[in-house]
C-alpha cells in the first residue's frame, strides 16, 4: 500500500472513532436511586417492589458506597469491576455486558448512575449496531465483487432470490441510480456467495462453512430486529448479540485488509 492510501482512514475506523468520541455511557444510563444506610429495610424493599427496580444504591453520609439487590437485605460494596467513568465510550461499554448484567457510573468520583441490560435496547445502541451492520454489508459487497468478476454468481443463488434482485435492480434503474445487479443483493444473498467460495471463507477468517453460516444467520437476525424496531434479543440473547458484534469487528478488519491488498 502506498503512503497516500495508508493515510486515508478506513470507514470502519472512522465510524468507531465517531462512537468512541461522541457517544458515551451516559447517553443510555439512568439515575441511581439511593437510600441512606440507616433507612428502614422494609421501606427500601417496598419501594423496589412498587417501582420494579432490581437495584438501589446505599449511601453513607450522602456518598453511595454500595447497592442492594431486590430480594436481599445485605448491601453489596462496589468492586472496581462494577464501575466505569462517565466518559466511557458506548462501544466499550457494550463489550463489558458479555459477562455482567449491570454497571455503575462514576461522575466526578461519585457513583450516580447505572446501566442495565435493558438499557441496551435504547436508540444510541441501535444506532451503533446499525452502523456496524451497514458497513459490514458494504464491505461484503466489495469482496463479493472482487471474487465474482463475471456473471457466474447467478448460478449460486436461488431463482427466487435472483428474481428479487432483478426486480430491485429495475426499480432503482428507473430512479437513475448507477448500480449493478450485484448491488441489489440482500445480506442473505451475500452470505450464499461467500460460503460457496473457499477463498472468501479463508480470507475472512472463518474456520468452516458452517461457522460462516452461523455468523451470518445471527447477523441477519440482528439486522432484521433493528430494521423492524423489534426487541434486539428476539430469537437470541444479549450475550449472543455482543459475540456477533465482536465477530463483526473481526470480519470488518479482514475485509479492510482485502481492500488494502
Amino acid at each position: 500500500m502506498n503512503q497516500k492510501q495508508s493515510s486515508i482512514p478506513s470507514p470502519y475506523k472512522s465510524l468507531r472513532k465517531l462512537f468512541e468520541e461522541n457517544i458515551h455511557v451516559n447517553h443510555i444510563s439512568e439515575e441511581l436511586v439511593s437510600f441512606e444506610a440507616g433507612s428502614k429495610m422494609d421501606d427500601i424493599l417496598n419501594y423496589m417492589e412498587q417501582t420494579g427496580f432490581d437495584v438501589v444504591g446505599i449511601k453513607d453520609n450522602g456518598r453511595v458506597i454500595g447497592y442492594l439487590e431486590r430480594g436481599s437485605s445485605a448491601m453489596i460494596r462496589f468492586q472496581p469491576s462494577d464501575l466505569v467513568s462517565e466518559s466511557t465510550p458506548l462501544i466499550h461499554l457494550l463489550y463489558l455486558f458479555e459477562h455482567i448484567d449491570r454497571i455503575f457510573i462514576l461522575e466526578r468520583n461519585e457513583v450516580t448512575r447505572l446501566v442495565t441490560l435493558a438499557d441496551l435496547q435504547k436508540p444510541p445502541v441501535r444506532m451503533l449496531l446499525f452502523g456496524i451492520i451497514s458497513l459490514m454489508e458494504m464491505h461484503l459487497l466489495y469482496v463479493v465483487k472482487q471474487v465474482y468478476r463475471d456473471l457466474s454468481w447467478k448460478e449460486k443463488v436461488s431463482t427466487e432470490r435472483l428474481r428479487s434482485a432483478e426486480h430491485l435492480y429495475e426499480m432503482r434503474k428507473e430512479r437513475n441510480e448507477e448500480i449493478t445487479l450485484l448491488d441489489c443483493l440482500q445480506l442473505s444473498d451475500k452470505k450464499t456467495l461467500i460460503v460457496k467460495k473457499k477463498e472468501l471463507l479463508l480470507n475472512l477468517g472463518f474456520t468452516s462453512r458452517a461457522a460462516a453460516e452461523r455468523f451470518f444467520n445471527k447477523l441477519e437476525l440482528l439486522r432484521n430486529n433493528l430494521a423492524h424496531s423489534q426487541e434486539l434479543t428476539g430469537g437470541s440473547s444479549f450475550r449472543e448479540i455482543i459475540q456477533t458484534v465482536k465477530e463483526c469487528e473481526r470480519v470488518l478488519a479482514a475485509c479492510e485488509q482485502m481492500h488494502s491488498e
